[in-house]
């Protein structure tokens, strides 16, 4: 037993850091968003770890985090990838092993660089803060995420100031603070260096509980910054606009075999136009419906009008007497060789024209809409549920339909912070958010999804409204007032009166965030040639 628990402690570090970071990002409360890397710095930094054990601990925070956090890649493994359960076990294990790399990267780099330069316990916290911000900012995580997502999640105010400096700016806030309360800690623990094993209590000094207080302060006062800003925000003038969502909640196999075969795509026409009927005649005001991404899963450009199930929705669609922005597929023209496709969205008019070239989604999921390298070894496409998959769209686009400027994301889109900072400079009224969660199950991902969609909101201030196949079908306004939330995996329709906020320029954050984050890497780099300077000059005193 004491040879067990001796080998446990051996683990302890980077276990209990990965715990609190999985338990405290969405869907669960952020019990330990302030604190969650503490354990795992104080380690690096008290302790006198070989290299190894400092990538070794980090690589095991990220695993546990991962299978913590992103543990519906086991379902979507097996929804949408058909995988036995042994071999989506082993995709979410695989997943959990690579994804989030960064953590023990930024690990390493400090440590070798406190080596090398002699730092102080003050400089290393700070560089173990600021060098996981660089590289979960720059990393290319299949699912780009931080910490800050967390305060939207539980309406704590201080997401407010994302119209300033953005989630990722807040991401900064946040493991800064972390990098104080861990060099506080480190004050009560002494001086003495290479002392890894202390009892908890000697945690809990003084300068611990100075810590804990001036990040505490700190977060109240960003807090109630927060709410100033977001209730003068509301105070601006607004026109209102009624929006009908519609959530159709076909099953995945009615989508897929719509999509391989064309089995059930009148159904869908017919279930979705229903919908949108009976929605219209309870609610005669709305002004504009949305449909979610692939509600029709069939090309409905006007080159592939000959087709049967195009034909039946363009029959329908003047029916409804209301403009219409819905997803579905597009396809180049004919004469075009090799022909491609498209995830897209369209908009057409009360009069069931169409208002503007279908929007062709850019950012595609890798393995879910595209096969890596397909284009070069054909033969992966074989083995990749999605097969070939959809080609990209050429970029970011507004439709114009009633007046209206609509900035327009597919899915996946929405957690690029710069894709929706691209339609804000083109001046939108709004952002529509078009989806389809159901592969990816009950828990976790249909959450984590809308809320770092719902941070664009705050970010560029624009209404952001999303509509889903299967839930969460939602809208926040400008100011961050959340008006509606659907049940998941439910049909469901909803007319919502929401408030579109006019604005004379785009935010703060939509203007100069890659300036921001130019200036924070600058900054970064400065910071580590003049502590390289001091070191040297240190050295020649020695020396002297």
């Amino acid at each position: 037993m004491g040879r067990f628990w001796k080998t446990f402690k051996g683990f302890l570090p980077g276990l209990t850091s990965g715990l609190m970071v999985g338990t405290s990002y969405i869907p669960f409360p952020p019990w330990a968003l302030f604190f969650c890397y503490v354990p795992l710095w104080v380690y690096v930094v008290e302790g006198t770890p070989s290299l190894r054990r400092v990538f070794g601990q980090g690589w095991l925070a990220q695993f546990v985090l991962s299978l913590i956090g992103f543990f519906w890649i086991y379902h979507v493994s097996r929804e949408f990838g058909y995988l036995p359960l042994p071999l989506a076990a082993l995709a979410l294990i695989l997943f959990a092993a690579l994804v989030h790399l960064h953590i023990p990267v930024s690990l390493v780099i400090v440590h070798v660089l406190r080596g090398r330069w002699r730092w102080s316990k003050g400089v290393t916290y700070l560089y173990l803060a600021l060098s996981l911000w660089a590289l979960e900012t720059f990393w290319p995580m299949i699912f780009p995420w931080n910490l800050a997502y967390s305060l939207i999640w539980a309406r704590i105010p201080a997401f407010q100031l994302a119209d300033g400096i953005g989630f990722e700016g807040l991401s900064l806030l946040i493991l800064l603070s972390q990098a104080g309360l861990a060099y506080s800690i480190s004050l009560s623990l002494g001086n003495k260096e290479g002392e890894g094993r202390r009892q908890w209590r000697q945690w809990l000094q003084l300068p611990t509980w100075v810590g804990l207080l001036v990040v505490a302060l700190f977060w109240v006062v960003l807090s109630v910054t927060g709410s100033w800003r977001g209730e003068l925000f509301a105070k601006r003038s607004y026109s209102t606009l009624k929006v009908g969502l519609v959530q159709g909640n076909v099953s995945n196999s009615e989508k897929v075999e719509a999509e391989k075969q064309g089995y059930h795509v009148p159904d869908m026409i017919q279930k979705y136009f229903d919908m949108s009927l009976k929605l219209r005649d309870l609610r005669p005001d709305v002004q504009l419906f949305i449909w979610p991404e692939a509600a029709i899963p069939e090309f409905l450009d006007e080159h592939n009008r000959y087709r049967k199930h195009t034909r039946l929705f363009y029959d329908r669609l003047p029916v409804l007497q209301r403009p219409i922005i819905l997803g579905a597929f597009s396809s180049d023209p004919m004469e075009r060789f090799p022909r491609r496709d498209f995830n897209a969205l369209f908009a057409f008019s009360k009069e069931g024209l169409m208002v503007s070239p279908p929007y062709q989604k850019t950012k595609l999921l890798i393995f879910g809409e595209y096969t890596p390298l397909a284009h070069v070894f054909p033969i992966l496409s074989k083995y990749n549920p999605a097969g070939s998959g959809f080609s990209a769209g050429v970029g970011p686009q507004i439709f114009l339909l009633d007046g209206w400027k609509i900035g327009l994301q597919i899915c996946y889109e929405s957690l690029f912070p710069s894709f929706s900072n691209q339609v804000a400079r083109w001046r939108a009224d709004m952002i529509v958010n078009v989806t389809n969660d159901s592969w990816f199950g009950p828990y976790g991902e249909p959450y984590q999804h809308l809320y770092m969609t719902l941070a664009r909101a705050i970010e560029t201030r624009l209404t952001l409204i999303r509509v889903t196949n299967s839930g969460f079908s939602s809208v926040i306004d400008g100011a961050g007032r959340i008006y509606t939330r659907s049940p998941l995996f439910e049909d469901w329709s909803e007319v919502v009166t929401v408030r579109l906020y006019h604005q004379d320029q785009p935010t703060f954050f939509v203007r100069y965030r890659e300036i921001m984050i130019l200036m924070v890497m600058l900054l970064i780099l400065i910071g580590l040639w003049f502590l390289r300077y001091l070191n040297m000059r240190n050295q020649e005193r020695v020396h002297d």
